[in-house]
This record gives C-alpha cells, sequence and structure tokens, in this order.
C-alpha cells in the first residue's frame, strides 16, 4: 500500500488490515482525514509502530497538524512480534505537542495478544480516551498499574481501563473513581452463558 494510494481514501471511514503476514511497517494512515476505526490483526513480522504510520516525518511537521483526526476506534490485535510503538516526538523523547495533534477523537483502544510491547505512547495521555482495553500483553500490564506503573502518567485520565492476561479470564477494572474492580464474577458468568449454548 502506498501512501500515495492511500491518500485518495478521503472518504474511508472504516480499515481493517487482517492477516498481512509478510507486513513489516505500516502504511502511512495517519492523514486519511474521515478514518473511524481502524483495526490491524496478525501483522505478524511487524516490530515496530512509529512515525510512518501517523503519516509525518520530523523535517515536514507543521503547526496545527491533526493526525488522524476523526479516529474514534483503535484496535491491535495479534501482533507478536511488536515492541514499539513511537509517537510523535521531538529529539530526545519529548512530544511534539505544539506542532501535532494526535487522535483527537480516539475514544476506544485495544491491544491483545502483543506480548512483545514494551510501552504505550505519551501521546496517548492528550487523547480523549474512554476506554482502553489490554489483553494477554505482560509487560503493558505491568506498566499500567495504578500511581507505581511506568505508563500511568499516559492513561490515569482514562474513566475505564481493563487489563486481563486472556479474554475469558478475570480482569481489573481501574476506574477515575479511585476504586479497581476485579470482574471474575462478569467473566465467569459470561463464560458460563457462552458453553451452555
Amino acid at each position: 500500500m502506498s501512501p500515495i494510494w492511500l491518500a485518495s481514501l478521503t472518504n474511508l471511514k472504516e480499515l481493517c488490515l487482517n492477516f498481512f503476514t509478510e507486513l513489516m511497517s505500516l502504511p502511512s494512515l495517519g492523514m486519511i482525514p474521515c478514518l473511524e476505526s481502524l483495526t490491524i490483526v496478525c501483522a505478524q513480522r511487524l516490530k515496530k509502530v512509529g512515525v510512518e504510520f501517523l503519516g509525518i516525518e520530523s523535517e515536514n511537521k507543521k503547526e496545527g497538524i491533526k493526525i488522524f483526526p476523526n479516529l474514534k476506534y483503535l484496535r491491535f490485535e495479534g501482533l507478536v512480534k511488536w515492541e514499539e510503538w513511537i509517537g510523535g516526538t521531538r529529539e530526545g523523547g519529548k512530544e511534539d505537542e505544539d506542532c501535532i495533534t494526535i487522535m483527537p477523537r480516539l475514544q476506544k483502544l485495544i491491544i491483545r495478544y502483543c506480548k512483545k510491547l514494551k510501552s504505550l505512547p505519551d501521546f496517548l495521555r492528550t487523547t480523549p480516551l474512554k476506554e482502553l482495553e489490554i489483553v494477554d500483553c505482560p509487560i503493558i500490564k505491568k506498566r499500567c498499574r495504578r500511581e507505581t506503573g511506568e505508563d500511568w502518567h499516559n492513561i490515569s485520565h482514562i474513566p475505564i481501563i481493563k487489563l486481563a492476561d486472556h479474554p475469558w479470564g478475570p480482569s481489573v477494572i481501574l476506574s477515575n473513581s479511585g476504586k479497581t474492580h476485579n470482574d471474575t464474577v462478569t467473566n465467569g458468568f459470561l463464560k458460563g452463558m457462552l458453553m451452555k449454548s
């Protein structure tokens, strides 16, 4: 998928990239203006999601630019080699907030079965996320612990944070009320209902 071809998709609202097993880098999707939902599943050779995904390069950043301006739903699943997620940062790792706004309408982020992913990008702290779901991502789960996790400062504003080892097992739900909930009963009930049917 070339960036030139993608630039013509001005009215595209939903995109699913499924089972691109040879994909080593993501195409530049951040400039598709109407994109609301993006799902990336089983890109098994992908190791890094960087600025190329956002559709910007450090030398051509412009003040006031919006990346993924209408994206509301983002899901990464089964990226077994994925280690790095890098957002628009300046040299030295500082967020380039003066120049770009990344995902200003993002409501829900799901990351499942990405065991090697090492951290979440800093730009998440400026998104209006309402729900974050992390499943079977042990490094990220540890980094998202309330108050003590290294990525907590990037996600502490999110009202609902679900952390689970697998989709049918118990999960911990963190909320901005300051309470931590364990939804073992809910998941157990759901699993039981599905097994009966």
